[in-house]
């Protein structure tokens, strides 16, 4: 018996075991879901222009934007705002054709429309604007259809430095809007008749300022004090005679509109020391002498902000001016007080801004020159903020803290090491820690070097160590990490300097690296030195300049006077 009953749970056993592996492998039965018909309710509102925002009340909208699709008649709309199970923003395609159009609403592949039509407002439409060229104050009028009437639906905004700039609107009538021009740059107009935006071709501001290059001669500006001045290499050279003073005046009438033009830069030889200050016959400005500022990377380019700065009249008293000046007289005081013969300028020009100034002399300074004066003051490390980390011109990748004071680098050594670099893959690079705020590095851009300015040359106290140049590439595509310690020019102790024509140009990779121009950029580019019984953990170290030189007289020439 216990046999049978054995042999019978077996084979109920193996019955289960069977039914459950036949359902196992039964396919699937695959579910559709079926997507309701959605209701349509009311819009609003009934009418307006193409890019009005219009909500359509219903049912079974979902809430897949992508599923939605909105006709005015014939055309799409383009934007769709919002969509909700029970309501839909969207704008009137820029298309829709004026007069009754149908609404459609269509989810999925549900089409349902609307028995009430919606009637299409003629849109904006401009056709010109006068005048296209003018200055702060001017009217201009800008000509076209359908703006209608109503002054707080229109907004104007001219071109402007950092932010559009809002002009003020002085009329509004449906063929054409009034506005006067508020303090902008050259560009196209936006113009807003709500709900619609449109631009406009250019608005033009004439270049109310001073635009000098000195490529055939003195374009009218005469070095005084009896100095002597020819042009040649693009450049003005001015002698001084008897003296070591130079002034720099425009013969004739200058004409600034320091409103629209208030930067008023320069590029000049740098001066070992020397007063400098922008003379009128008006005024100085400034109550001082060296009010100006430097470009980082380009130490030979000085500039002041005419706007900032107060004009100082012969009787004391002080006016900052806002608008249009007209200048009898106009130029430079420059008085040397090191030993330098003379001087020589490149270019003299008005910008609008700082930042369009700086922008134009980073992409036009010359390939390959390099002029580093630290002339931007920091706190040091750890104690610096964003803006001391963004200031800094150098980073020692090695030690701590690290600042910029009275021209010069500084940074306290923390290893029996130096690594002062411009960049590391492009970047600032440091091991030490970075300021609160800061979650990217810096990038800086790469390092060129071109055969116009073989020589790189520092100023430095390392101790009586001396620095190697890193010029290389991550990719490995042209430079080396060393190209050997540096040279000490003659008859100083701190000026060190490197020949690129004997050791990058003989680089294996160099031929098939350079431009056409010979030039080879660098994304690590820096100097170093590993260690020397003068690199004592806990003292400074500095670096006064770093700049190359088409040659070396022009560099021993330099060193003489910084």
């Amino acid at each position: 018996m216990k046999k049978i009953i054995k042999n019978n749970i077996i084979l109920l056993a193996l019955t289960f075991g069977i039914m459950a592996i036949y359902s196992a492998c039964e396919p699937e039965e695959v579910g559709y879901k079926e997507y309701p018909e959605p209701t349509l309710g009311d819009f609003s509102p009934k009418v307006g222009k193409p890019n009005e925002l219009v909500t359509i009340i219903g049912t079974d909208f979902g809430d897949y934007a992508d599923a939605v699709t909105v006709t005015f008649g014939e055309f799409e709309a383009e934007v769709i705002e919002s969509v909700s199970n029970e309501e839909l923003k969207v704008r009137v395609p820029s298309q829709a054709i004026a007069g009754d159009d149908d609404l459609m609403v269509k989810v999925w592949t549900h089409e349902v429309a609307f028995t009430e039509t919606f009637n299409v407002l003629p849109g904006g439409v401009i056709d010109s604007i006068a005048p296209t060229v003018g200055v702060i104050g001017d009217i201009v009028t800008i000509y076209g259809k359908n703006f209608g009437t109503v002054a707080s639906d229109v907004q104007v905004f001219f071109s402007g430095i950092d932010a559009p700039a809002e002009a003020t609107v002085l009329s509004v009538a449906d063929t054409k809007i009034e506005v006067e021009v508020p303090l902008a740059i050259s560009g196209p107009l936006t113009v807003v008749v709500a709900p619609q935006q449109f631009q406009t071709e250019e608005f033009t501001f004439p270049f109310v300022g001073i635009e000098t290059q000195f490529d055939t001669d003195n374009e009218g500006w005469m070095a005084q004090q009896g100095a002597t001045q020819s042009v040649s290499g693009s450049e003005l050279h001015v002698e001084f005679a008897g003296g070591s003073q130079a002034d720099l005046m425009y013969d004739g009438n200058t004409v600034i509109d320091v409103a629209t033009f208030p930067i008023l830069a320069i590029r000049m030889s740098r001066l070992g020391d020397a007063d400098l200050q922008i003379i009128s016959d008006i005024g100085v400005f400034g109550t001082e002498y060296n009010t100006h500022n430097y470009v980082s990377g380009a130490g030979d380019v000085l500039y002041w902000d005419l706007s900032a700065l107060p004009l100082v009249a012969a009787d004391g008293s002080e006016e900052t001016l806002d608008g249009l000046t007209i200048f009898r007289e106009f130029g430079f005081h420059i008085e040397a007080r090191s030993s330098e013969s003379g001087y020589d300028v490149d270019w003299i020009r008005s910008y609008e801004s700082i930042e369009l100034m700086k922008s134009e002399v980073v992409e036009n300074y010359p390939a390959g020159k390099l002029f580093w004066e630290f002339d931007m003051d920091t706190r040091p490390a750890p104690d610096w903020t964003e803006e001391d980390y963004l200031n800094l011109e150098f980073m020692d990748h090695r030690n701590t803290p690290e600042w910029q004071e009275d021209g010069s680098f500084y940074t306290t050594l923390t290893a029996a090491r130096v690594g002062i670099f411009r960049c590391w893959d492009g970047n600032k690079f440091a091991l030490t820690g970075y300021p609160d705020g800061v979650t990217t590095l810096d990038y800086v851009g790469p390092v060129t070097y071109s055969p116009e300015y073989p020589i790189i040359a520092m100023k430095a106290n390392l101790y009586g160590e001396l620095p190697y140049l890193t010029a290389s590439n991550s990719d490995a595509s042209v430079g080396n990490g060393n190209y050997g310690d540096a040279s000490v020019l003659s008859g100083y102790t701190d000026v060190y300097y490197w020949d690129g024509s004997t050791s990058i140009e003989a680089d294996a990779n160099y031929a098939t690296a350079q431009d056409a121009d010979g030039n080879v950029t660098f994304d690590q580019w820096g100097f170093q030195n590993r260690g020397g019984v003068g690199l004592v953990p806990g003292t400074d170290i500095s670096v006064d300049w770093v700049i190359t030189f088409k040659t070396m007289e022009e560099l021993e020439a330099y060193a003489e006077n910084h």
